[in-house]
């Protein structure tokens, strides 16, 4: 039952953030299609890098502001509280654009403090998919990101910039570049 209304929430925002626009659903050979991807290809992927776009829908409150890992400042909870039984599972759903990838993801963590003393903890899991929560250390993920999100009540937003991504993206372009997705 959760999973039926996760996918739910997390279709119609889809919808709504993509335009109306779906994606084909993963085959068995799409790991190996990913490593024959081709130089335009390549290109598009280094340059959705670059940028990073998500809208939150669910329980939270507060901000933060991050200049890369090793410069943050903010509070701020996202997602569920622990414990206790519920009639209804809460859950926040992230949508949109992160490290390259379109998608929905469910969220729960928590970030405060002011670096180098800045604390963050995070559990992500796609939607509508089998897998289990991975825990992460949501500073790590923003190696050399600009970026910023704001939390209130039940909506939130997060924008991020990758100055080296676009560094990567340009290298690409003229063929100096390390190709990622050909590993």
């Amino acid at each position: 039952m959760r999973s039926r209304a996760e996918a739910s929430v997390a279709a119609a925002l889809l919808l709504a953030a993509a335009g109306c626009a779906t994606s084909p659903p993963a085959s068995p050979g799409a790991a190996q299609r990913r490593e024959e991807v081709g130089y335009f290809a390549a290109r598009a992927r280094d340059l959705a890098r670059v940028f990073d776009l998500s809208l939150h829908l669910g329980p939270g409150l507060g901000a933060r502001l991050s200049a890369t890992r090793r410069a943050q400042i903010g509070w701020l909870a996202v997602g569920p509280s622990e414990g206790g039984a519920r009639l209804i599972e809460a859950m926040d759903v992230a949508v949109g654009l992160h490290d390259g990838e379109v998608g929905a993801w469910t969220v729960r963590s928590i970030e405060y403090g002011v670096s180098p003393w800045f604390y963050g903890d995070e559990f992500v899991r796609r939607v509508a998919s089998d897998e289990s929560s991975r825990r992460i250390d949501p500073s790590e993920q923003r190696a050399t990101r600009l970026s910023a999100q704001v939390h209130l009540a039940l909506v939130g937003a997060e924008v991020g910039f990758d100055p080296v991504a676009l560094v990567r993206f340009f290298t690409g372009l003229v063929g100096l570049g390390a190709d990622r997705d050909r590993r």
